[in-house]
């Protein structure tokens, strides 16, 4: 279902701006060629099929008049879909014109249904429209702290934006003489999702980088359950708050000595995606931590075993658990050196002495001197050498283990991800598919190939003979 879109970017001040400058240009102007979305809002129950809708029990109620004997067009789903047809070209009508007719032949039972409708009564009939059409931009003026006096310009993005009474609404709220349309309001989404992703991919060179600093539409929270878990107020922790800059990598950690259950779901405070009736969305098993408490939990340790949960939020706004992980402290004695204190050691008579030194040390270098005289002869004498060793101590110091745990993913529904069984199945039917798809080009291409060569033998014989 189509819905309102306003886009709104504020004048660049030095405290907040959507945009920041990048390089000036010669003629004064900045060059503005990054931009930040402040906040997201929409109304997914709002758009020009509510107001098409409008129109059809309008004109089905003028219809089961002229009936008169009691039937309902409504029961009738072709009756329908030919005055839906109808209606949406009369609603684009009455954007440029004050009236517009209506005709379908054969509407219901071969009976034809004319009439004509002003853009007064349909001002009327979609009289609530309006004014729901201006609670997304209020919503993203208190939510983004911006005024409006900070606007610098309106785009209007959707077909539903050429109706002249909701362009009046807008103009009124926002104190403009006039709106913003520089854009296609048709196309511009679509080519604006191209050049995000052109501006996003490696392989697709732009002449200039577009800066984009968006933000998560939604916010998420995290669950723990699992055997002997203290639940309080604090369990349903906020993972990502809504419109956090993306993408981003975070971690959390939970005390805990056994394996547990970890759910993601969508903040109460915020609205659910369109088509979305639950908050939880993922669940994931975490197990090796209870094997991991068993194995390190009689070592001395300096604070309670723990396990971090890693999360990534993707620039398309997707959060997952990408792994877990148990941190164990403990407490232990070490082997360090001690400090300013060395063992001398020499290496021709392998007498050991302290830095403040011996009486036997003085002994035992004399006789070395004199058992060596005769070495000197035939080989030249080696020179006392002092090799300094260590003094070691046993300190108590920290020390970290950190023990990949295995995560399982059970989310069941929609949301669930493929197996590998159910990739592999979906893998080799699109190859299936592919070929089929290659063979078909082949085909085609070799009949046409034959049709030119018969045209071209044929106008070729037909010369000869003429």
């Amino acid at each position: 279902m189509s819905s309102f879109t306003t886009w709104a970017q504020a004048a660049p001040t030095p405290r907040s701006s959507t945009t920041r400058p990048t390089a000036p240009r010669s003629s004064g102007r900045r060059c503005l060629s990054t931009m930040q979305v402040k906040d997201v809002r929409w109304n997914s129950k709002l758009g020009g099929l509510e107001m098409e809708m409008r129109l059809v029990n309008y004109f089905a109620d003028q219809f089961n008049k002229q009936l008169g004997n009691g039937d309902d067009i409504r029961q009738s789903p072709k009756a329908m879909a030919k005055l839906k047809k109808q209606v949406k070209r009369t609603k684009e009508i009455l954007s440029a014109n004050t009236a517009a007719p209506i005709s379908v032949e054969s509407l219901y039972n071969d009976i034809d249904f004319r009439s004509t409708i002003t853009r007064e009564k349909f001002e009327e009939l979609c009289a609530d429209l309006w004014e729901q059409a201006l609670t997304p931009i209020k919503d993203v003026l208190t939510h983004s702290g911006m005024k409006i006096g900070d606007i610098y310009a309106v785009e209007l993005i959707g077909g539903a934006t050429r109706v002249p009474k909701l362009q009046a609404k807008l103009q009124e709220f926002l104190g403009r003489s006039e709106l913003d349309k520089h854009l296609d309001a048709d196309e511009a989404i679509v080519l604006g999702a191209s050049l995000h992703a052109a501006n996003l991919s490696d392989g697709i060179k732009l002449n200039r980088k577009l800066g984009m600093i968006d933000g998560s539409t939604y916010g998420f929270v995290f669950e723990i359950d699992g055997p002997d878990y203290v639940k309080d107020e604090s369990t349903d922790q906020v993972l990502v708050p809504r419109m956090k800059k993306m993408p981003i990598k975070l971690f959390r950690s939970i005390r805990h000595t056994k394996d547990f259950d970890v759910s993601l779901s969508y903040d109460k405070a915020s609205e659910l995606p369109p088509g979305v009736s639950s908050h939880k969305f993922a669940e994931y098993a975490i197990s090796g931590l209870a094997e991991t408490s068993e194995k390190y939990g009689s070592r001395n340790l300096s604070a309670p075993i723990k396990a971090n949960l890693h999360f990534s939020l993707s620039r398309s706004g997707i959060i997952s658990l990408d792994r877990a992980e148990a941190v164990i402290e403990i407490t232990e004695w070490v082997e360090v050196p001690k400090k300013n204190v060395t063992l001398e050691t020499n290496t021709t008579d392998e007498t050991l002495s302290a830095e403040s030194g011996t009486t036997d040390s003085t002994t035992d270098s004399k006789e070395n001197s004199s058992s060596g005289s005769d070495a000197d002869n035939t080989s030249t004498t080696n020179d006392e050498t002092n090799v300094q060793d260590t003094i070691t101590e046993k300190v108590l110091k920290k020390r970290t283990f950190r023990v990949p745990l295995k995560v399982t993913e059970k989310t069941a529904g929609p949301a669930s991800t493929l197996s590998k069984e159910l990739y592999s199945e979906a893998k080799s039917r699109l190859d299936v598919l592919n070929k089929k798809d290659a063979e078909r080009r082949r085909t085609a291409e070799l009949k046409n190939n034959l049709e030119s060569y018969i045209y071209s033998i044929k106008h070729r014989y037909v010369g000869r003979l003429n």
